[in-house]
């Protein structure tokens, strides 16, 4: 007969899996842990089934039935050692954060061999893990310790991600300085360049030609400083009689100044 159960009802109690409170069907465990720099142990609490068969051969028929008085009792037994050793070579982190059906699968392989040694008849055809969890009365405080350290592996990267941006910075002002030092450099090397081939063309031309050189250093002079200065250009082909006039006197004041000074 069937039984239907509305989506609003509470759950049933085989599906209260909640690390605050103690579960009948799970068992305690211990892992492995360090503690001041000492192997240690920790405990956890795991809701493991079993699920077995007789074996289809007729050898394995027989052991069953001839070998095997409590078949569910060797079970739970070969588990007890099994599951002891597997967790014992555990951390709590690595047993928590494992992935649950490779788990099983490694189970179920380490307790096949076991009942296969002893000749048990049985198939064991599935390891379900339903719950692994701290202690209900230290899962609070478990889950204060990852919390803290979700904290400081996010502080890490942060500051992480500030030294990179920092490096990605001063390498971008190292570039930006060098550039700028290797386009100085060559401007200087430039005008160096240019200096010292003026230097030694003006140094060949004053060995072979030194009035030439120095007539032509005076014309340009000239025609630099001209348009800077009021020059009166004078031809001394004019004769006297046709030669202008200049008269050096300063220009007269302002009459009023003249008159208010004899006053």
């Amino acid at each position: 007969r069937s039984h239907s159960r509305s989506a609003e009802a509470p759950p049933p109690p085989s599906a209260d899996r909640l690390w605050e409170r103690a579960h009948p069907n799970e068992a305690w465990l211990l892992v492995a842990a360090a503690r001041d720099g000492r192997q240690s142990f920790q405990m956890v609490n795991a809701d493991i089934r079993l699920f077995y068969r007789i074996g289809l051969s007729d050898a394995a028929a027989l052991d069953a039935t001839y070998r095997v008085a409590d078949p569910p009792a060797l079970l739970r037994q070969a588990a007890g050692r099994v599951m002891a050793a597997f967790f014992a070579g555990r951390t709590l982190n690595a047993v928590l954060g494992d992935n649950r059906e490779a788990m099983a699968g490694h189970l179920r392989a380490l307790l096949q061999r076991d009942l296969d040694a002893a000749g048990s008849g049985l198939d064991l055809t599935a390891v379900v893990i339903d719950a692994i969890h701290p202690p209900g009365g230290a899962a609070d405080a478990y889950h204060a310790v990852q919390a803290a350290q979700i904290n400081a592996e996010a502080s890490i990267d942060a500051e992480r991600g500030r030294a990179q941006a920092t490096l990605a910075d001063a390498r971008q002002s190292a570039t930006a300085l060098e550039t700028d030092a290797t386009a100085t450099a060559v401007e200087l090397t430039g005008t160096a360049t240019a200096d010292a081939t003026r230097f030694a063309a003006d140094r060949d031309a004053a060995a072979s030609a030194r009035d030439l050189v120095l007539f032509e250093r005076r014309l340009a002079r000239l025609v630099a400083l001209i348009p800077k200065t009021d020059v009166i250009i004078m031809d001394n082909r004019i004769s006297a009689a046709d030669a202008p006039l200049i008269d050096l006197r300063p220009p007269p004041g302002n009459p009023a100044d003249a008159i208010i000074g004899n006053n």
